[in-house]
C-alpha cells in the first residue's frame, strides 16, 4: 500500500505561556496562575484541531493570542515557519489574510451603523487592494449566497439578523479574503440546538469545498466528536491530553479528561470519575493542578508536577497515573 505523506505543519505552537498582570491591595502585584503555561501542539494543514476545557481553561486566550490580539509572556508561536510572538500590527497585517477568526458573539463584532455589505467588503479593501469596487461587490454578493443568505442582505443593517444568521455573516465575513487558518472561538454557543447543526453543517461544507484548517474551541463534548480529527483538553491553562478524537472519546488517559466525559449522559464513562469538589490551583503550587479534583490523587500528585507521557498515535498525557491500557 503506497504511504501517504503527512500534511505539512501549518501552525507549530512551543511552551506558550501568557500571563495577565494583577493589582492587589496598594497597587502590589499579585501572584496568579498564567492563562496560558508551556502549551505546546502543532496544528497541520486541513486538519480540524479541537480545544476544550472548562471555563477558565484558556481557550478563548489562547485563541486571541493566535490572532495576535494578545501578547504571548514567552515561547514560540509560529505559522508556516514564521515566527508571530512579538509582530507589531503591520508586521500582522499581510498575515491576517491568512489567518481569520469567527468569534462567539457575531452581533458584537459588527458596527451596528454599517451596512453588511461594507462590513463585508472591508477585510477585501484592506487585505485584497488589488480587487477594484466592483470585483469587490461581486465577491460579497457570492459569499452571501454561499453561506444561505441572499445578496440583497448586503443592504441590511446587522441588528435585523437573527442570531444564527449573524452567525453565517461572521464566517462569511472571515472567509470573504480566502483563509487557511479558521480560528473559531466557540461559534455556536449562544445558538440552538438546531441553528448550531446547520452552522457545523456549513463550517464542514467551507472546509471540504476550500481546504480549509480549523482551531475550533468548544466546551461541547458531544459536538466535538461529530467535527474534530485531534483534541486538546486544558486545565487552567495547561495542557492535560492530547489525542485523536476517537481515541480520547474511547480511552481517555487522563482522570480530567475523563471527568470531562462523565459529565455528558450515556458517555458509557463511569460517573465515579465525576471530579471533585475542590479549590481552584494556588499560584506557585508544586504538583498537578487537578489534584485537589482529582478522584485518583495521591502524595505524589500534590508534590511533583506530573511529566507529559507520550503515547503512541501521537497521543499525550499529563499525568503520573496516566492510562496505558489504550489500544495502538
Amino acid at each position: 500500500m503506497k504511504k501517504v505523506p503527512a500534511a505539512p505543519v501549518l501552525l507549530s505552537v512551543r511552551q506558550l505561556r501568557v500571563e495577565f498582570a494583577s493589582r492587589g491591595l496598594l497597587w502590589r502585584r499579585q501572584a496568579q496562575l498564567p492563562a496560558l503555561d508551556g502549551l505546546s501542539f502543532d496544528l497541520a494543514a486541513g486538519e480540524i484541531l479541537a480545544v476544550v476545557g472548562e471555563s477558565g481553561s484558556g481557550k478563548s486566550t489562547l485563541a486571541r493570542t493566535l490572532m495576535g490580539l494578545q501578547a504571548a509572556t514567552a515561547g514560540s508561536l509560529s505559522y508556516r515557519g514564521q515566527e508571530l510572538r512579538g509582530l507589531g500590527k503591520k508586521q500582522w497585517r499581510p498575515l491576517r489574510r491568512h489567518i481569520q477568526m469567527v468569534f462567539q458573539d457575531p452581533a458584537a463584532s459588527f458596527n451596528p451603523r454599517r451596512r453588511i455589505g461594507q462590513a463585508l467588503a472591508e477585510p477585501l479593501q484592506a487585505l485584497r487592494p488589488e480587487l477594484d469596487a466592483a470585483e469587490r461587490t461581486r465577491r460579497v454578493a457570492a459569499m452571501l449566497e454561499r453561506v444561505g443568505l441572499s445578496a440583497a442582505d448586503a443592504q441590511r443593517r446587522p441588528q435585523e439578523f437573527s442570531g444564527g444568521q449573524a452567525q453565517r455573516l461572521a464566517i462569511a465575513r472571515a472567509l470573504i479574503v480566502e483563509p487557511e487558518l479558521l480560528v473559531c472561538d466557540e461559534p455556536v454557543s449562544a445558538l440552538d440546538v438546531s441553528v448550531q447543526a446547520q452552522i457545523i453543517n456549513l463550517l464542514l461544507e467551507l472546509k471540504r469545498e476550500r481546504g480549509l484548517t480549523l482551531l475550533f474551541i468548544a466546551h461541547d463534548l458531544p459536538l466535538v466528536r461529530h467535527v474534530a480529527d485531534r483534541v486538546l483538553v486544558l486545565y487552567y491553562g495547561r495542557l492535560m491530553e492530547q489525542a485523536a478524537v476517537e481515541t480520547l472519546f474511547a480511552y481517555p488517559r487522563h482522570p480530567y479528561t475523563r471527568a470531562l466525559l462523565a459529565a455528558i449522559p450515556d458517555s458509557g464513562v463511569d460517573a465515579q470519575c465525576r471530579a471533585l469538589d475542590g479549590e481552584r490551583p494556588a499560584p506557585g503550587m508544586p504538583g498537578c493542578l487537578f489534584t485537589a479534583r482529582c478522584p485518583m490523587a495521591d502524595e505524589q500528585c500534590a508534590r511533583r508536577p506530573p511529566p507529559s507521557r507520550r503515547f503512541a498515535g501521537n497521543s499525550l498525557a499529563a499525568c503520573h497515573y496516566a492510562r496505558e491500557d489504550v489500544p495502538a
